[in-house]
């Protein structure tokens, strides 16, 4: 199972590590830990919107599942997105209404 351990803009779990890449954290990436064999790409949103670059962990966090696969990712500091860890699925996407630099959300894992 993984484990809780999360830190932006990369985490990891006891099998993968993720990285959060481009603006805003546009493209989540997971590698095998051991051998860094690519696992799984997915594009959160399209980088043109990505609007936080500085420093390079705002807006960007990842906490993995203690008890399922699943991960969850903020990118451009107001989209949280919970996806099977797997397959890459998207349960289910959150956006800010306040898309403002000034209320950027965060994780306190």
């Amino acid at each position: 199972m993984p484990s809780a351990s999360s830190s932006p803009p990369f985490a990891d779990s006891l099998k993968v590590i993720a990285t959060l890449s481009g603006p805003g954290g546009s493209t989540l990436r997971t590698f095998e830990i051991i051998t860094g064999t690519l696992i799984l790409e997915k594009r959160l949103h399209v980088p043109e919107s990505g609007r936080l670059s500085e420093p390079h962990t705002l807006g960007k966090h990842i906490v993995f599942s203690h008890d399922s696969e699943a991960i969850y990712a903020l990118s451009d500091g107001h989209i949280v997105t919970h996806l099977d860890g797997a397959t890459g699925e998207v349960k289910w996407t959150w956006s800010s209404p306040d898309r403002t630099y000034v209320s950027v959300l965060f994780s306190t894992e």
